[in-house]
């Protein structure tokens, strides 16, 4: 891993996993980035999380950075031949990481209205986006956790989904890779329950209400590197 450039908190991690058609994502990813496929299916994740102390390296958290509720939808890839994450976009409650992340990573955020609460064990998120660079999009769901923390074992699809460590984003055509770091997850099983979800606006992509795999982690300690040209 090159040498990191930003530090950030993640916390009540909530991962929501969809077993989906390949040929529906294939066509949205740019030259040089390949599905990436877990005994021959693909898969769409929605991740609805929390983060905080966001800062670059030498420097304290800014006004601004200090909490920040975020969802991003994503998918599973392969880059140079590396597995990695391709995101089709990150909602965030926090309109100077929106475009910082936007200018500095070549990420897609947008500008969300986000709210989120714990009650007596069960967590609930409320996201809708407000921003004119993407069709609008909410998000409405609880969960709760059913089971024991456990390490995902290699190999397994939990692994699959969870244990990546890069992610590739395309800039003035050209594709790029960063990378985080952080601790293994141990995640814990969830019950979800999702009211409303129109996050993903890929075209022919239909989201069943209950998700196939939901799974939560408390939190995470990230380091992130820059963005470093695809070879």
């Amino acid at each position: 891993m090159s040498a990191w450039q930003m530090q950030m908190g993640w916390n009540d991690i909530c991962f929501l996993h969809w077993r989906v058609p390949a040929d529906v994502l294939r066509p949205t990813l740019p030259t040089g980035v390949e599905l990436d496929l877990h005994d021959g299916a693909a898969w769409i994740s929605i991740v609805p999380f929390r983060m905080t102390n966001i800062r670059a390296r030498g420097l304290p958290p800014l006004p601004g950075f200090g909490h920040v509720p975020e969802i991003n939808v994503r998918t599973y890839v392969l880059a140079d031949g590396h597995p990695a994450v391709w995101f089709y976009s990150l909602d965030a409650a926090g309109p100077l990481v929106v475009e910082s992340a936007r200018f500095m990573m070549a990420l897609p955020y947008f500008n969300a209205t986000i709210a989120t609460t714990m009650r007596d064990g069960t967590y609930a998120y409320h996201s809708e986006r407000r921003d004119r660079r993407a069709p609008q999009g909410r998000f409405d769901a609880t969960w709760r956790i059913v089971g024991d923390p456990a390490a995902a074992r290699p190999g397994s699809i939990e692994a699959f989904l969870h244990e990546r460590y890069r992610f590739v984003v395309t800039r003035r055509a050209r594709l790029f890779s960063a990378s985080v770091k952080h601790e293994p997850w141990q995640l814990h099983p969830i019950e979800a329950t999702i009211a409303d979800n129109t996050l993903a606006w890929i075209p022919g992509l239909e989201l069943a209400r209950a998700p196939d795999l939901a799974f939560f982690a408390p939190s995470a300690a990230v380091r992130a590197t820059a963005l470093q040209p695809v070879i």
